[in-house]
């Protein structure tokens, strides 16, 4: 259910920025840029809808690392709960490099 929300909200997200009236792009990528390599490599799938389940199995991480690792992004994020994370996460768009956004 989260991942369909998720995926929702994602595409009123690509809605807008195609229609010019969001860019939040660059505020994204600066405040995912906070993160440590560990943390954005958690996000990625995080953005895309993932549960802990599919992250952790895709990760090959423990369950309580995925846990723990959305716990502290949230935190650094100042996100409220998993879908403000997930849409930032969107948001700062698909670069890897480290240092950028997931």
């Amino acid at each position: 259910m989260l991942g369909r929300v998720i995926q929702v909200l994602v595409a009123a997200d690509e809605a807008l920025l195609r229609a010019g009236i969001l860019d939040t792009s660059a505020v994204a990528r600066g405040r995912v840029g906070a993160l440590t390599g560990a943390g954005r490599e958690v996000l990625r799938p995080v953005g895309t809808g993932l549960s802990n389940a599919e992250i952790l199995a895709r990760l090959d991480l423990g369950a309580g690392t995925v846990k723990a690792r959305i716990s502290r992004i949230r935190t650094k994020l100042d996100c409220a709960n998993r879908v403000q994370a997930a849409t930032l996460a969107h948001g700062a768009g698909p670069r890897t490099e480290a240092g950028e956004a997931p």
